[in-house]
């Protein structure tokens, strides 16, 4: 680590540097999302790493049960090429040795990869963002109501990441600005949420029992948010996800990809209903 380099807890009063440094970097992030992840991180996984008392970096970990996901790694671009970002990442994967993780995660750019393969991740997948800039058509689906947190989602988001997301959930419902629906229709059943974003609309987690039902969500969601050249809108999928025909078919395009790691055992999952994550930040 750069000896010159203090890194000590994120903070509250830290957001609005914080948000400098994402848009900065050209992330979809908000103030909001900001407030979010820290609020997921338990007060143990969000850094802030200061040089003359100035924010010129951060690093995050999302604790989700036994499991973390490491996000936010950012460098002020002034800082660049220093060591400050593997500082941020041994910092936040220190942190989840403390906490006893059995497992973290991330997305990696093919940049940073090498750096992530050393440090003991591993491949499990990749991740494609979708963008659309044109209205789309609508899907008619029995059984979608709006999006009320219970018993039924609790598992079905369990069943599709192995993981106790609900606190996450909880928070991404109290965002005012949020949509979410559920749809249950045939005895599948499915939920989505979408919330606002700095450059562009964000769609996700999408979790289903079938694609047809993802789509219907989706496109339930795309009728509030309606997409236009000014007016973009974002969804992050699994590689290989049954939907990519049906985004395809309305006009999203691929604009971004990133490799997913995980460092230790992964946890077992019904994979193929998640059909988006619920953000870069979060896992």
């Amino acid at each position: 680590m750069p000896e010159e380099l203090q890194i000590s807890q994120l903070r509250e009063e830290d957001l609005a540097e914080a948000l400098r440094l994402s848009t900065e970097a050209g992330w979809n992030q908000t103030l909001e999302d900001w407030h979010r992840v820290l609020a997921l991180t338990r007060r143990r996984g969000g850094f802030a790493g200061r040089q003359g008392g100035q924010l010129v970096a951060t690093g995050t970990l999302v604790e989700h049960g036994r499991g973390g996901w490491v996000g936010m790694i950012l460098v002020d671009e002034q800082y660049r090429r220093r060591g400050l970002g593997t500082a941020m990442l041994d910092r936040t994967i220190a942190a989840a040795d403390d906490a006893g993780l059995s497992w973290i995660g991330l997305n990696a750019t093919t940049m940073g990869r090498p750096l992530y393969l050393k440090r003991g991740f591993a491949d499990v997948g990749h991740k494609d963002r979708w963008q659309l800039t044109k209205p789309a058509g609508q899907l008619q689906t029995r059984g979608m109501r709006k999006l009320e947190l219970c018993d039924a989602i609790q598992q079905l988001d369990f069943r599709a990441t192995g993981i106790d997301r609900m606190s996450m959930l909880k928070l991404m419902c109290e965002n005012p600005h949020a949509e979410g629906y559920v749809c249950r229709n045939d005895g599948e059943l499915g939920f989505g949420c979408s919330r606002p974003g700095r450059i562009g609309s964000y769609i996700g987690p999408v979790i289903a029992e079938s694609s047809e039902i993802a789509a219907a969500i989706v496109s339930k969601l795309l009728e509030r948010l309606a997409p236009a050249a000014g007016r973009r809108v974002f969804i992050d999928v699994p590689r290989g996800s049954a939907i990519e025909p049906w985004l395809n078919a309305e006009g999203f395009e691929v604009v971004r990809s990133w490799t997913r790691m995980i460092r230790g055992p992964i946890e077992i999952a019904d994979r193929h209903m998640v059909f988006a994550i619920a953000g870069p930040e979060l896992g």
